[in-house]
């Protein structure tokens, strides 16, 4: 894969964090950089794509009542293992 240069600012304890963390696994900082934003932009595309799905699922209209989910968990917090309460809210 090509690459292109991008230059950006931090401050002087987060570059010494970098360097320190690159040394230690011995790796340049640029390429720990590359790793962290690489991993950040993966990991709010999928948060994106959660709340995207959500949304959909939600669109739909089917939910579960706080009731039934409160009922559940308490079954849960006095030692039982119940199912997953189903839907009891239609709203279409």
């Amino acid at each position: 894969m090509s690459s292109v240069p991008f230059t950006f600012r931090i401050d002087p304890e987060t570059k010494a964090s970098l360097e320190a963390a690159a040394k230690s696994s011995d790796r340049t900082p640029g390429y720990l950089a590359k790793q962290a934003i690489s991993a950040y932009l993966a990991a709010r595309q999928e948060k994106r794509l959660a709340i995207e799905a959500a949304i959909a699922e939600a669109d739909k209209g089917v939910f579960v009542s706080s009731a039934a989910v409160h009922e559940w968990m308490d079954a849960m917090a006095r030692g039982e293992s119940p199912s997953k309460p189903k839907p009891d809210v239609f709203l279409k």
